[in-house]
């Protein structure tokens, strides 16, 4: 749900005009709905790898998941700042 919180957040900053995606494989998209749709399957496509490591090794995916939500988890707080002050 970060991941797609942090597309929305994203388009909406764009779209005002107060950022730019940095990513530049998804520059193309930004601004629209393509963010969310590649945002999504990303998403469940992570999911499925994380689910794969984590039939052979659980404690290596459970800190896989820990450091990517607390990656994301900083992304959308920093978007979300940027909206509130922009």
């Amino acid at each position: 749900m970060l991941v797609v919180a942090d597309g929305v957040v994203t388009n909406i900053l764009i779209k005002k005009d107060l950022a730019w995606e940095g990513n530049p494989v998804l520059q193309g998209i930004a601004g629209g709905y393509g963010l969310i749709v590649v945002k999504i399957v990303g998403s469940l496509v992570a999911a499925w790898i994380l689910w794969d490591i984590h039939r052979r090794n659980p404690r290596l995916a459970f800190w896989i998941a820990v450091a990517f939500d607390l990656i994301y988890a900083a992304i959308v707080v920093w978007n979300v700042r940027v909206l509130i002050l922009g």
